[in-house]
């Protein structure tokens, strides 16, 4: 037999270099003076994705007071080899946690989908609003799933 090893890569993950995660900052946190920042408190927030650990944020504590039980996207800033979660950095505000407009702009971040709207020049190229619409007797020859199958 052949020393050489055989296998098969399934999958190489990695990261793209800025990446967002959805977090949660939930009521029930620590606070700690964070370092380097006066006035700031380190504030545990729980990505949505459970193979990544918390990450601990400073943001002043009248603000993590409104921003409990919302989701945020954080960014990855460092993880020192002495600390037991990585430090991040709030990105901005998505929404209240038991929202289900919030819940579902989450999944679109989480999967790297744009939710900014179009710019002008784009929408300016598109037809008048009043002309969109599907003729009736296309209505007709399609099976409609608009009230059986509605999600929010």
């Amino acid at each position: 037999w052949s020393a050489v090893g055989v296998g098969e890569v399934v999958r190489v993950e990695r990261r793209p270099q800025g990446h967002e995660y959805v977090c949660a900052i939930l009521a029930e946190n620590s606070h700690r003076p964070f370092e380097g920042e006066h006035g700031s408190v380190a504030v545990s927030v729980v990505p949505t994705e459970r193979r990544i650990p918390k990450f601990r944020i400073g943001m002043r504590s009248e603000r993590r007071r409104i921003l409990e039980n919302h989701l945020v996207r954080v960014r990855l800033w460092r993880w020192n080899a002495d600390d037991a979660f990585p430090t991040g950095t709030l990105c901005g505000v998505i929404g209240a946690a038991d929202d289900a407009h919030t819940r579902a702009l989450a999944i679109l971040h989480k999967h790297g989908l744009h939710t900014a709207p179009y710019p002008a020049t784009i929408m300016r190229t598109l037809p008048v609003e009043s002309t969109w619409g599907i003729s009736e007797a296309e209505i007709q020859r399609r099976r409609d799933l608009r009230t059986s199958h509605v999600i929010f």
